[in-house]
């Protein structure tokens, strides 16, 4: 067995695609396999991955008809070899020392899971528009005992939001039988998927040092491209987070903060700038989501926007919601230093309590 198991879905990407296998091949540690999925790229992509898999034996190889990036994920977990698996996109680039540094805090603590920072870098072209650095705020190490209480930080910080900023033992997602759901077309399944294996860890690390640098290409990233798959796959998680509170043995207070903070995201996604849906549409799928999940109960863990949010939907005020969620928009997008405040200050870091 090697070391790691790098699992790279490809798709489309011949402009990006070499830098990303060759900041894998050029990291300190050796001991490694690079997993290729290329998912029926129309592209040279798929040459481009044979032209590596012949000048470096530690660069395989599969072809696959397209299938989607849970799809190509899961393909590569069944062919991975390695004590340890990670994740990567193939228009992003890792730092060098990504595999060694968190590899040793892996072994050093026998930790199912070890998590580090990320730049999330949004660009077009080749200009960078803008940066945040996502990280926790400290070293940690945590335990299975320690897995509720550690939840909302967790959450707050996007620990689960991403698979590809993390390690995982491989031993522990076989047991677990960890896989992507392939429902999942545009966003959301490594929410999911760590979801699913979060209140099974016996030990988490959290590294705060930044590794993984996630370039949103306003031309190419899924991540930035709205439809209704997208919000299909925020109504799939709902009921995963829920269920996973309830084991943690979260308060009901905080579970409805989840549901409020996802009726959010689902808002987020339906009246953004770039959604192509008509209003009609976007009222016909607001009514869907409440024929789904009903009144949402508020939460005094919620900030004042949620809790507006929610107001408006549980009174069935679908068409004045859509404007409200418009105008904290357009404000948000300016650079109003107060809104900000009185809107995100509250709760941030409660926690989930009994």
């Amino acid at each position: 067995m090697v070391k790691i198991s790098m699992i790279m879905p490809v798709y489309n990407s011949e402009e990006y695609l070499g830098a990303a296998i060759q900041c894998v091949l050029n990291q300190t540690m050796k001991d490694f396999e690079l997993i290729l999925v290329d998912d029926g790229s129309t592209d040279r992509s798929g040459k481009i991955c044979d032209e590596f898999a012949k000048m470096d034996s530690r660069v395989i190889v599969i072809h696959q008809k397209n299938g989607g990036i849970c799809r190509a994920r899961n393909r590569g977990l069944e062919a991975a070899r390695g004590d340890y698996i990670a994740f990567m996109d193939n228009d992003d680039e890792i730092a060098s020392t990504l595999f060694e540094d968190n590899l040793k805090l892996a072994i050093l603590h026998d930790a199912d899971v070890v998590k580090f920072g990320n730049n999330s870098i949004l660009m077009r072209d080749q200009e960078v528009i803008h940066v945040d650095h996502c990280k926790y705020t400290q070293f940690k190490v945590v335990n299975a005992k320690e897995l509720k209480d550690f939840y909302p930080e967790w959450r707050n910080y996007q620990l689960g939001g991403f698979v590809w900023n993390g390690l995982y033992r491989n031993h522990f997602l076989k047991s677990v039988h960890a896989a992507f759901n392939e429902g999942h077309k545009y966003g959301y399944e490594d929410v999911e998927f760590s979801m699913r294996i979060y209140d099974k860890m016996k030990t988490l690390v959290v590294n705060p040092n930044i590794y993984y640098f996630w370039k949103q290409k306003l031309s190419h990233s899924t991540s930035l491209k709205v439809n209704t798959d997208k919000l299909r796959s925020i109504e799939y998680v709902i009921p995963i987070e829920t269920e996973l509170l309830q084991r943690l043995g979260a308060n009901k207070s905080y579970v409805d903060f989840c549901t409020g903070w996802w009726f959010k995201a689902f808002l987020r996604e339906l009246f953004a700038l770039n959604c192509n849906l008509n209003l009609e549409e976007k009222i016909l799928l607001l009514k869907s989501f409440k024929n789904k999940f009903g009144q949402i109960r508020q939460s005094n863990y919620s900030p004042h926007d949620i809790r507006l949010y929610v107001f408006l939907y549980n009174l069935d005020m679908f068409l004045l919601l859509g404007g409200v969620r418009k105008c904290v928009t357009v404000l948000l997008g300016k650079e109003n230093g107060l809104l900000r405040k009185i809107l995100y200050s509250d709760n941030r870091n409660r926690e989930m309590g009994c």
